[in-house]
């Protein structure tokens, strides 16, 4: 978890999910993080049943951009996945990568 938070705090990108505070106690962890309504990308494309191809170059976009912010800071997520991308928007399936809990700089 610690890593995960120094990952986050070096980074500041529109498709990045922010992470403002993580806690924790004897039994759990606590993440303080900016509020994205729509969930996971998973849980969109299973409910759906279908995504377009439209919806797709959307995402996909939105996507490498994160991920090209993230290599140009020298940081890789290694785990990009659709349960790791979330939905804010719905109107324009405007996405954040999340979880960076295996994330390394390189």
């Amino acid at each position: 978890m610690d890593n995960e938070l120094l990952v986050l705090e070096a980074t500041a990108h529109p498709n990045i999910m922010r992470i403002y505070e993580l806690l924790n106690d004897d039994k759990f962890y606590f993440i303080v993080s900016e509020y994205l309504r729509h969930g996971e990308l998973y849980d969109f494309i299973i409910k759906r049943g279908t995504i377009t191809e439209s919806e797709v170059k959307t995402i996909i976009k939105q996507l490498f951009m994160a991920i090209n912010y993230m290599h140009l800071n020298k940081i890789m997520h290694r785990d990009i996945k659709p349960e790791n991308i979330l939905i804010d928007s719905l109107d324009d399936l405007y996405i954040k990568l999340t979880d960076f809990g295996f994330a390394a700089y390189f």
